[in-house]
Parts: C-alpha cells; structure tokens; sequence
C-alpha cells in the first residue's frame, strides 16, 4: 500500500474530487516534499492535506460553488489568494531560499503555485489559531478545527469560530468527519515516513 492510499477523496461539486487515487498520492507527495522544505511542521502538513481534501477534492482545477471566485486546491477566493501569494513572495526566507516570485494571475490555476502559495498559509493560518486563548476554545473541538475556520476567514474572532463550527453544515459527517479522519490519517502516514528516515518535524503548538 502507498504511502497516501489511506487519504480519502471528496467527490462534489466544480469538480471537487475529480481525480484518480494516483493523481490525489502524487499531488500530496509534492504537496508534502514542497512544505517540509519551507519547514512546516508535521502537524500543520497533515493539516493543509485535510485541507485540500476538504475544500477540493485535491483537484487544483476545482472550482467553488459558494463564490464565483473560489477556486484551486485551497479555494481561495481572488482577495485572499492575491493576499496568500504577497505574504509568500515577502516572507523573510523568501530571498534566502532563492525562489522565484508567482504571479497572482499566472500561478492560479498552476497546481505548483498553488501548492508553494499555500505553505506559509498554513504555518500563518495554524499561528493565528493558537493565539485564541483556551477559555475562547469551544469544548469538543480539536485545534485542527479551529484552525480550519482560521482558514475560512483569518480575521475571524473566537465567537465566529465558536459559531460556525457548531453549524449543522460544519458537523456533517461528510465535512467534520472527514477532515478530522483525513487529518490523522496523514499524521500517521507523516509519521512513518519519520520513522523511515524521509523527514518530518515539528509539534503541535
């Protein structure tokens, strides 16, 4: 069995999931190659693959069905995406690591950009999620969950996130099961791969 068989693909609409096993396993493994790279931790790798699955299927042509301009493995939307992609081109270890700027409009429907751009997304995104005290922390919820709302919307106050992942929608077991699962499941996988001697850092917050 390979290493990312266990990861599941959500089928759905803008053709969300519209990818065979062997694309989904190749894309992650990128995916998991470009951010151990960048220095995410293991946690917040297995984080940004629950992502992907969640909000696309892992198809990087996926298209959101909420807003017109949601689009790509993350589904960002315009405003974000162009945000995410100056925070990649002027992070500090930008210069250091000589990497070349993505053009917003050029990188967007590029599975490479996508990919590099969503890196110090996560580590951003997972960052603003600790920050909430835990008192503010909902019982019940693991902080993957939070940071996923973070993910929807980085400016989000904890009585939003609160809010929103009690939502119906949010505790179907199509969406939370899912994430949840596919997130231990890629903690697991990340874990062997340290174990075998290919990588993997970092712990929880």
């Amino acid at each position: 069995m390979g290493t990312w068989d266990n990861i599941q693909i959500k089928k759905g609409k803008g053709g969300c999931g519209d990818v065979t096993p062997e694309q989904k396993n190749n894309l992650i493994e990128h995916a998991v190659s470009t951010w151990e790279g960048m220095g995410l931790s293991d946690e917040q790798i297995a984080f940004g693959i629950g992502v992907m699955g969640l909000e696309s299927g892992f198809n990087p042509r996926a298209k959101g069905v909420k807003s017109d301009t949601e689009s790509g493995l993350g589904q960002f939307i315009d405003d974000t995406w162009k945000e995410a992609v100056h925070h990649y081109n002027t992070r500090p270890e930008h210069a250091t690591r000589l990497e070349a700027d993505i053009d917003p409009d050029k990188g967007r429907d590029d599975p490479d950009s996508q990919i590099a751009v969503m890196g110090p997304w996560l580590r951003k995104t997972w960052e603003r999620a600790g920050t909430i005290p835990g008192r503010q922390r909902p019982s019940g919820y693991r902080f993957e969950e939070i940071a996923y709302q973070k993910w929807k919307g980085m400016n989000k106050p904890p009585e939003v996130i609160n809010k929103d992942l009690r939502e119906p929608a949010y505790n179907n077991p199509n969406i939370r099961d899912y994430f949840t699962t596919n997130v231990d499941r890629a903690r697991q996988a990340l874990r062997m791969r340290r174990s075998a001697g290919q990588g993997g850092m970092g712990v929880h917050p």
